[in-house]
C-alpha cells in the first residue's frame, strides 16, 4: 500500500540517485554500468502520489471464469499452484483484488519514475551519445488472471517480459 514517508528513502530511488552518481564522474576509458530495480515485487509499497494517480474506483480487474483452467493437463495445472500468495478466492471475498491491483500498479509507476530520472541523468551527461542501454524484467505477474496471482504458469502473461534495446542513433 501507499507508504507516507520521503520518497528519497525508498530503495528503488536510492539505487537510482547512487547511478545518477556514477553518470557524472568523467571517465577515459568504457564502462558498464547495471542497474537493478526492486519494485514491484512484493511487498507493493510505493509512494502515495502513485496512488493518488490511479484511485482504486478507476481500477478494472479482468473476468474470470470459473473453468478457466480446466483444459490444462495436470502438469500444467500443477505448476499453477503457487501457495505463497493468497487464493484468488481470499482477494474476491475481501475485497482486497482492486487494492492489490492498485499497489502493483502503483509500484510499476513508481519504477518507471525512477528509470526515467536515470535515463535523464543519461542525456544530459557526456556519455549520451555513447551508451547502449538494454533494460529488461525477469518475469510477468498475475493479478487474478486465470484465477492467479504472482508468477508460477506458462501463461503468456508470466512468460512475456520486456527487453529493449538502445544503442546511439537508434
Amino acid at each position: 500500500g501507499p507508504q507516507q514517508y520521503d520518497e528519497e528513502k525508498f530503495g528503488d530511488f536510492v539505487d537510482a540517485t547512487w547511478a545518477i552518481e556514477k553518470l557524472q564522474i568523467k571517465r577515459q576509458k568504457p564502462f558498464f554500468l547495471a542497474v537493478g530495480f526492486y519494485r514491484p515485487h512484493v511487498p507493493w509499497y510505493a509512494p502515495q502520489r502513485f496512488f493518488d494517480d490511479r484511485p482504486r474506483s478507476a481500477v478494472q480487474v479482468p473476468v474470470v471464469r470459473d473453468d478457466d483452467r480446466d483444459d490444462l493437463p495436470a502438469g500444467a495445472l500443477q505448476l499453477t499452484n503457487n501457495t505463497l500468495p493468497p487464493s484468488h478466492k481470499w482477494f474476491v471475498e475481501t475485497d482486497h483484488w482492486k487494492d492489490a491491483v492498485q499497489s502493483y500498479l502503483a509500484c510499476v509507476s513508481f519504477t518507471d519514475a525512477q528509470v526515467g530520472r536515470l535515463l535523464d541523468a543519461l542525456d544530459k551527461s557526456s556519455y549520451a551519445d555513447n551508451t547502449i542501454i538494454v533494460l529488461f524484467s525477469d518475469h510477468g505477474f498475475h493479478l487474478g488472471e486465470h484465477g492467479l496471482w504472482a508468477k508460477t504458469s506458462n501463461f503468456e502473461l508470466d512468460a512475456r517480459v520486456p527487453l529493449v534495446i538502445v544503442t546511439p542513433g537508434h
